[in-house]
């Protein structure tokens, strides 16, 4: 079991615990890099913002939903989105 499914089970985490430490800054630090590579893309290359999207939000990207960059999402690992979203 994760850090993340224990907070989505509403356990309390020590943000001491060096298992918490490695899992939010390790998703905090991949989420930066995707949101930087996000953000210096085109705005045009829809395609490739929708991939990218995708790896940030782990495949939760439905038909409808629509990101304007920049963005900055911190865990993308917690985002879920429904159909339709335009942020």
């Amino acid at each position: 079991m994760s850090i993340f499914d224990d907070l989505r089970a509403g356990q309390m985490i020590n943000i001491g615990n060096s298992q918490y430490q490695k899992e939010v800054h390790g998703e905090i630090d991949r989420c930066n890099d995707l949101c930087h590579e996000i953000n210096a893309t085109m705005p045009s290359d829809r395609e490739r913002l929708v991939e990218l999207e995708n790896k940030l939000l782990h495949g939760h990207i439905h038909d409808g939903t629509f990101f304007t960059p920049p963005m900055f999402i911190d865990c993308g690992n917690q985002v879920h989105l429904g159909q339709n979203v335009y942020i």
